[in-house]
């Protein structure tokens, strides 16, 4: 079979194209990554709220989810401040056996030797990138597709992240609770004011409670209180 000859401009276009599919992959892979990490949570949430510390298996038309605990509370991933550890430190933390290693292949020294031509006891475990993925992708979206990303996850915790809604409704009714508050103490004034308009009215003073400072108000207060002490006293 003759291979097709590829000149430079329709390598140039062919290559773009799918570029920017694979871009445009990436996008929708990120996007597809939030929402089930956000569903995921939502599931996290639910279950540690209103379910119970067992283990639950859901079926469903697409399939089945199992959920469990864990046997242990702790993750094997450390925190990444351990990377920033020097060499020694690393070392001795793991003499000390609350450590395991993970097995990678030292790819600068392994290809050192074959290219000696030397024999090692990892040969026939060793992988070479060509069958698998000879080149490293790093991806830097445009401005504007990073907004896309930054609102598309923005929007995703406004209408689905349940927690949030929950703690929204909690806030809701907080405030709902202090503007009832607020109308109680309003309603609490205005009939106390209108008890001191209708003690004043009896007292022949016109002036409204509205239009007094407050060491006047005061005052009027005592006048009142020793008013009635008086009456009292003349009975």
């Amino acid at each position: 079979m003759t291979e097709k000859v590829m000149n430079s401009e329709e390598y140039k276009k062919q290559i773009s194209n799918e570029i920017k599919r694979f871009i445009k992959k990436r996008i929708e892979v990120r996007k597809i990554y939030k929402e089930l990490q956000q569903v995921k949570d939502n599931i996290v949430y639910l279950k540690k709220k209103f379910g119970k510390e067992i283990t639950e298996e859901f079926l469903t038309d697409e399939g089945k989810l199992r959920i469990s605990k864990y046997k242990s509370q702790f993750s094997s991933r450390l925190d990444k401040k351990f990377k920033d550890l020097p060499i020694e430190k690393k070392k001795e933390l793991y003499k000390s056996g609350l450590l395991t290693i993970l097995f990678r292949l030292n790819y600068s020294k392994f290809e050192k030797f074959k290219k000696e031509n030397k024999s090692t006891p990892v040969d026939e475990y060793a992988i070479k990138r060509e069958d698998t993925q000879p080149y490293t992708w790093t991806v830097q979206l445009t401005e504007k597709s990073q907004n896309e990303l930054n609102n598309f996850e923005k929007d995703l915790k406004e209408r689905f992240d349940i927690k949030s809604s929950d703690l929204e409704d909690e806030v809701q009714k907080q405030l709902n609770e202090i503007e009832e508050d607020r109308d109680k103490i309003s309603s609490d004034i205005e009939k106390e004011q209108a008890l001191i308009t209708e003690q004043l009215e009896e007292m022949g003073i016109e002036t409204s409670p509205d239009e007094m400072t407050p060491d006047v108000y005061e005052a009027m207060m005592y006048d009142l209180v020793e008013i009635e002490t008086e009456d009292e006293n003349d009975e």
